[in-house]
């Protein structure tokens, strides 16, 4: 018996796509869930973390009906005064990325706005 095996090369492509946002998501009205606000995620590089670096900022995010994930904002990203717990946002320029292995759905966007 003889086992193949294909190396797959990672993409330098993001995964995060706006197809995959409305395929996973859909039109689900989202809620912040500020707890300890925004959460700074180091760079890294070569597998290591880059001391004093911050790659994006996180935020904790339900989405009605399809479940709580993290969102990831710019590194620059600042939380509106106005935001409070599980306010109703929209985020603007949402992307997905759904991970086969882990089975779970990643979110980015470039802000978030307050529904009034």
């Amino acid at each position: 018996m003889t086992i193949k095996i294909t190396n797959f090369h990672r993409s330098n492509s993001d995964p995060f796509t706006e197809n995959n946002y409305h395929q996973y998501i859909g039109d689900a009205l989202a809620h912040v869930l500020i707890g300890e606000g925004l959460s700074p995620y180091p760079k890294f590089e070569d597998g290591h973390v880059i001391r004093d670096s911050v790659d994006h900022q996180q935020l904790d995010i339900y989405f009605e009906g399809v479940g709580t994930t993290i969102l990831q904002l710019p590194a620059d990203f600042k939380l509106p005064a106005s935001v409070n717990d599980m306010d109703a946002v929209k985020l603007i320029n949402p992307r997905a990325y759904y991970s086969r292995k882990r089975r779970t759905i990643s979110v980015k966007a470039e802000g978030i706005k307050e529904i009034k």
